[in-house]
This record gives C-alpha cells, sequence and structure tokens, in this order.
C-alpha cells in the first residue's frame, strides 16, 4: 500500500513493493523476467523527470536551458537507458535487444503492472503487433 510521511517537515509518500513475489507475472514469456526493470518506480521517475528538462510540448524557445544540446540530451539519454537494459538483459541469460524492423511483428509484449497518480492503468503492448503505419515517421 501507499504510507505517507512527514520528516523533517517533508511529505513524502512510501510505496510499498516487492519484486520477487509477483506471481501473476508469467516469467516462461521471456521478457517479462526483466519485469523488476521496466515496471521500477524509481527508474520511470528518472525518466519523467529527465523528459520535463525538455518537454515536448514547449518550443525550443521557451526552454532555458542551452538549446544546442536537445538533440545530443535525447540520444545521450536513450542510449544509457538502452545500455542498462541490455545489461539486464545478459544478467538474466537473454541477448541484447535485435534491431527494429518494420517488416516483423513486434514479438515481446508489455504488460505493465504500473499506475497512473490518477489511477488509470499504463497501457500494455500485445505480443506479435504490428508497428503502426502512422508512427513509420517517428523513426526515419
Amino acid at each position: 500500500g501507499i504510507k505517507t510521511t512527514d520528516i523533517n517537515n517533508v511529505h513524502s509518500y512510501i510505496i510499498d513493493t516487492n519484486m520477487t513475489t509477483l506471481l501473476n507475472i508469467d516469467t516462461t514469456i521471456v521478457d517479462r523476467r526483466l519485469h523488476y526493470f521496466t515496471d521500477d518506480v524509481d527508474l520511470n521517475n528518472y525518466y519523467y523527470y529527465l523528459r520535463h528538462i525538455f518537454p515536448l510540448w514547449v518550443t525550443i524557445k521557451d526552454v532555458d536551458v542551452l538549446k544546442d544540446i536537445r538533440g545530443e540530451f535525447y540520444y545521450f539519454i536513450h542510449q544509457q537507458l538502452l545500455a542498462r537494459y541490455n545489461l539486464e538483459r545478459l544478467s538474466v541469460g537473454l541477448g541484447v535487444v535485435e534491431d527494429l524492423d518494420l517488416e516483423r511483428k513486434i514479438i515481446p509484449d508489455y504488460v505493465s503492472t504500473l499506475v497512473y497518480g490518477n489511477g488509470v492503468v499504463v497501457p500494455s503492448r500485445n505480443m506479435l503487433m504490428d508497428l503502426p503505419i502512422y508512427k513509420y515517421k517517428y523513426i526515419q
């Protein structure tokens, strides 16, 4: 459950979790062995804050951070996350992530155990899903 605490005039939320007791996770499906990493609350929080340095909904002229490094910063963040994800995959006996092939279906599914602050469940992705054609322009 969620507990609230007040320590040194700082209001905090404590979310109890035990990633070793998620019995509803089917670890025979290969990528679900990494649920401890993909559903890590701290990692998701870290990514959330990094994305707010250069928010997608704000034009570059309205951001007070160095404008020349926006693309470099975006690439660096995602390169680091992919490197960590590959290390986690190797640690559970999986290989590194394959390159994306638009002609093949996306094999691994993603079943989230996360919930947004407003109670909405984080969307999942079905196994053997096609990449929607309208998203092709984002990966050109």
